[in-house]
Order: structure tokens, then C-alpha cells, then sequence
């Protein structure tokens, strides 16, 4: 074999083995990269969305959430990017980090940041449901009036909801159970009046990012309430003047049938439809891989493909030598 055939040779192997190393590494950081992401987003999803959800239900305001993103990027090893609805970037745990943004999933999670119906209203709407439909099924026979039939089909509630009813004096107490707050759907209408209220005085209380002490009804906790009478009392007398809204947010929680089997699923969303008249606007979630938190991983195997392309340099060049 001629000396410029084994040059010829050494060079190929050498770049053959430099480009299939440098291929190698690069598909194995990108496999790597993604199944580590989606491992830690199977994992870390339902945390990551209901901790942020949490925040714009106790904030009803996404000031301040960055630091949120950032905690729970770090504990995480995620790149959790939020966007408003239209599009806004409202954090990125990437830019808060000093770095330009990587790339996220194309699907995200929508958040919106309302509370829940309480528990005891959901039950309370069921067994309401349950009861009627039993009476339908003893007799036979649903009784619509024209007037019902057509709202039916038009998926609109058959009767005028009426004036609201009276509100009790504290509006932060427990959910009132008696008189005109028998009925479930006057229970949701106290509830959504409830969490206004509530916003209401810790923003009068506290200036600067101010947060509801519960997620949950009451929403505000004993000390926060204790803190700020004057306050709680500016607070129920604004929700309370505020006419036009009370209308609506009964008209809203009124929409649902009790016979429908689906009664108390069906209060729940329009009871969170009436709560987001007073609360923070839904959101976007992003989820991807971390960036540079893949490499250490590959420590080992890039080591050992450089080790590999310096020993086939070191034979070739002692084939070229002999």
C-alpha cells in the first residue's frame, strides 16, 4: 500500500470518527434532553399548575408571579414559561435566570385562576338532582310548560331569576343555610359575593401584593379579618352598593336546572363564571426541558468518545509512522 493511500486512509478514519462521535453526542444530549423533560413534566405538572393557580385565586392578580415560576423551576428543573391570553409573557423561568428563552412544549395547560364551589353547596345541589329525578321517575312524567320547553331548547333558564336575595350582614362569615339561602344556587350567589369581599379588604389592608389567607371559602382568615375591621367594613359596604354587579352575578348562578342530572357540575361552572368578574384573567402555561441542566449527564459519554477518537488518531498516526 502506497504512503498517500494510508494518508488518504488515516484521514477518513480519523474524520469518520470525529463526525459519527460528534453525531452521537449530539443525538444522545437531544434524547436525553427531551426524556428528562417529560419524565420531570409528568411529574411536576399537576403541582406546577395548581401551585400558579393557586396564586391568581389567593392574588386575583399575576403580579409577582415570577418569583412562583422561579421557585418552582429551580425545584422542578423545568422551563415553565406563562402567557396571558393574548400572548403576553408574563414569566419565563429561562429569562429570570439571566438566559435567552429554549424552546417549551407546543400544548399547554390553561389555567383559570377561580375558586371552587364549597363542597357543601356541590353536595347540597346533587341530592337536589337526585331528588327530582326520582320524582320523575315515580310519576313517569316530566311536567314542561311551553315557556320551559323553549328555554330548555335554547339552553337558557325558564324563569326570571328575580331580585338577589338579602344579603346577611357579615359577608365574610360561614355560608348562611337558612331563609332565602336554602336553595344552592343562592348559596353559589353568596360565595361569589364572599371572595369579592374578601379581595376587597386585603387590598384596602395590604398595598403592596396583597394575598387571601384561604383559597377556599371564607378566604380570609381570623387574624387577616381581626387585622383590618375598618376595612372589612369599607369592603362589604362597596360589594354591597355595587348593584348592577350583584344583579349579574345572580343572573349568572342562575342559569342551571335542578332537574338536570348534571345539576351541581353545572353550578360549579357557573359559579366560577360569575367569580371571574372579579378575579384574575385565565392563562398559559409552557413546559420544556431546563436549560443546562442536560450536560452533566453526558460528562461520561463525551469522555469517553473523545478517549475513543484520540486512540484511533494515536494508531493511525503509528500505522503512518511505521
Amino acid at each position: 500500500m502506497s504512503f498517500r493511500l494510508r494518508i488518504f486512509l488515516l484521514v477518513l478514519v480519523v474524520a469518520g470518527t470525529a463526525i459519527g462521535a460528534t453525531a452521537w453526542l449530539t443525538l444522545s444530549l437531544t434524547s436525553r434532553a427531551v426524556t428528562r423533560a417529560e419524565q420531570a413534566r409528568e411529574k411536576h405538572q399537576t403541582e406546577i399548575v395548581e401551585t400558579i393557580r393557586g396564586f391568581g385565586i389567593r392574588h386575583a392578580d399575576w403580579a409577582g408571579v415570577d418569583r412562583v415560576v422561579a421557585e418552582l423551576s429551580t425545584a422542578t428543573r423545568l422551563h415553565i414559561r406563562i402567557l396571558a391570553t393574548d400572548d403576553e409573557v408574563l414569566a419565563d423561568s429561562d429569562n429570570l435566570e439571566g438566559r435567552a428563552a429554549g424552546p417549551v412544549r407546543l400544548q399547554p395547560q390553561t389555567v383559570e385562576p377561580y375558586p371552587l364551589l364549597d363542597p357543601l353547596i356541590r353536595d347540597r345541589a346533587h341530592q337536589l338532582s337526585v331528588a327530582v329525578q326520582r320524582k320523575v321517575e315515580a310519576t313517569g312524567r316530566r311536567e314542561l310548560t311551553p315557556a320551559m320547553a323553549k328555554a330548555r331548547a335554547a339552553k337558557r333558564p325558564w324563569e326570571s331569576p328575580g331580585d338577589p336575595p338579602r344579603l346577611p350582614a357579615d359577608l365574610l362569615g360561614p355560608i348562611p343555610v337558612t331563609g332565602e339561602f336554602t336553595r344552592p344556587v343562592a348559596q353559589a350567589y353568596f360565595q361569589v359575593v364572599q371572595y369579592r369581599t374578601a379581595l376587597a379588604t386585603i387590598r384596602c389592608a395590604v398595598k403592596k401584593q396583597p394575598a387571601l389567607g384561604l383559597r377556599d371559602a371564607p378566604y380570609l382568615t381570623e387574624a387577616q379579618r381581626a387585622a383590618a375591621p375598618a376595612c372589612v367594613r369599607a369592603a362589604t359596604a362597596k360589594v354591597r352598593a355595587d348593584g348592577p354587579w350583584l344583579e349579574s352575578v345572580w343572573g349568572q348562578v342562575h342559569y342551571c336546572w335542578t332537574d338536570d342530572p348534571d345539576y351541581a357540575e353545572c353550578l360549579g361552572s357557573a359559579f366560577q363564571m360569575a367569580a371571574s368578574s372579579t378575579g384574575a384573567v385565565p392563562v398559559k402555561i409552557y413546559l420544556g426541558a431546563r436549560q443546562g441542566t442536560e450536560l452533566d449527564g453526558l460528562r461520561r459519554p463525551a469522555v469517553a468518545g473523545a478517549a475513543a477518537l484520540l486512540v484511533v488518531a494515536a494508531l493511525g498516526a503509528a500505522w503512518v509512522a511505521r
